[in-house]
């Protein structure tokens, strides 16, 4: 019987820790929501900056006219309503688990895209001279 009993204890033990406390949750749920307002501005104004420079290097020598910082960031907001960007995959991540931790990777991994392809960018037409 005493086998019995620490098996069931220890089920119990199991079955209580996963039940997230809901204090937390409402925490969770704010800072994200907070978090990612907060990097939305700043993570779209690199973006349009990045599209800007890709055009102005890329586009404009083909004859198109140069586009604003605010027009980069539109058509990029334009791109991502098109092409659902966002739809698999964050939201369902099972390593990341709070709100807070997947707001982070989404703008972190905006952020880094941007900067990736801006240096990739400026690494052609620095060495290869468009």
């Amino acid at each position: 019987m005493s086998d019995e009993k620490k098996y069931k204890d220890i089920i119990d033990g199991i079955i209580d820790a996963e039940k997230p406390k809901p204090g937390l949750v409402a925490i969770d749920v704010f800072f994200g929501i907070i978090l990612g307002f907060g990097l939305l501005i700043p993570i779209y104004m690199l973006a349009g900056f990045v599209i800007a420079d890709l055009w102005l290097w890329f586009v404009v020598p083909l004859g198109l006219a140069a586009i604003s910082k605010a027009h980069a960031v539109g058509l990029m907001i334009l791109l991502f309503f098109l092409t659902n960007f966002g739809k698999e995959g964050y939201h369902k991540d099972k390593d990341v688990k709070s709100l807070t931790g997947r707001v982070l990777a989404l703008n972190l991994s905006l952020a880094l895209g941007a900067l990736l392809v801006w240096g990739v960018g400026a690494l052609i037409v620095t060495y290869i001279g468009i």
